[in-house]
C-alpha cells in the first residue's frame, strides 16, 4: 500500500480526520481560555500525526499540517461565533484559497508514502537514533506553534471584525501573495519537468527576479495574517 498513490492520499486523509476529531473533542473537553484550549488541541492533534508517522516511517505524513488546519480553525470559530459578517466571509476565502493552493501543491508533488522529504532523509541518515525527537520537535511541533501563532490573530478578527480600510489592504496584499505563491509554483514544476538530466537553478519567470518569489508570497500572506 505504501507504494501506492492513492491509497497513500487515503491514508493521509483518514489520519487527518481522525486528528481534526481529536482535536475538535480536546477543545471542549478543556475549560480553559479559548487561546490555551486553541494551543493544547493543535499541539495534541501534532502529536497525533507524529504517532502514525512512525509506523509508516516517513514524517512527511505532517507535510499537508500547514495548509490543513488554519482553514479548518477559522472556519469552526467563525460558525461558533454565530455572526458570519462580509468581512469574515471575506477572510475565511483568503484562508482557504491559500490552504487550497498550499495543499494542491504538495499533492501534486506527492508521489507515494515510500517518499519522504529529502531534507527529512538527510537529517535521518545522520542522526538515525535521534530521529524520532527531531521529527517530533523540529518537524512537526515548531511549525504547528508557528501556524498556530499566525492564526490566533485571524480567529480574534472572527470573533470581533472592525471593517476598515487596514483590513481591506491586509486581505487584498494576502491574495496578492497567494497569487504569487500560485505563479512561482507553477514555474518551479514546468522546470522541473524540462531540466531532469542534472541539477541546475531556475533563472526564469519570477525566479529571475527573486531568488525565492513562492516564499515571499508566503511571508505577505502570514505576515498580513498577523
Amino acid at each position: 500500500m505504501k507504494q501506492s498513490r492513492v491509497a497513500g492520499f487515503f491514508i493521509i486523509l483518514t489520519i487527518y480526520i481522525i486528528a481534526a476529531l481529536i482535536g475538535v473533542f480536546c477543545y471542549f473537553l478543556m475549560p480553559s481560555e479559548w487561546p490555551v484550549r486553541l494551543l493544547v488541541a493543535d499541539v495534541i492533534a501534532t502529536v497525533f500525526v507524529f504517532l502514525t508517522s512512525l509506523p509508516l516511517r516517513n514524517a512527511s505524513v505532517y507535510d499537508p499540517y500547514w495548509s490543513v488546519a488554519p482553514p479548518i480553525i477559522c472556519t469552526g470559530f467563525a460558525i461558533g461565533s454565530q455572526s458570519i459578517s462580509p468581512e469574515v466571509i471575506l477572510l475565511l476565502i483568503v484562508v482557504w484559497f491559500w490552504g487550497i493552493r498550499l495543499t494542491v501543491n504538495w499533492a501534486l508533488t506527492f508521489r507515494n508514502l515510500n517518499s519522504q522529504d529529502w531534507r527529512y532523509d538527510d537529517l535521518q541518515r545522520q542522526f538515525r537514533r535521534a530521529f524520532p525527537l527531531i521529527s517530533l520537535a523540529g518537524i512537526m511541533l515548531f511549525p504547528t506553534l508557528v501556524v498556530y501563532g499566525c492564526t490566533v490573530p485571524a480567529v480574534v478578527f472572527v470573533g470581533h471584525p472592525s471593517p476598515n480600510t487596514i483590513s481591506m489592504i491586509g486581505c487584498l496584499i494576502s491574495l496578492c501573495g497567494i497569487c504569487l505563491e500560485l505563479v512561482a509554483d507553477a514555474q518551479m514544476r514546468a522546470f522541473r519537468r524540462t531540466n531532469t538530466d542534472k541539477p541546475t537553478i531556475i533563472r526564469a519567470g519570477l525566479w529571475r527576479y527573486a531568488r525565492h518569489p513562492n516564499y515571499l508570497g508566503e511571508i505577505l500572506m502570514c505576515g498580513e495574517f498577523m
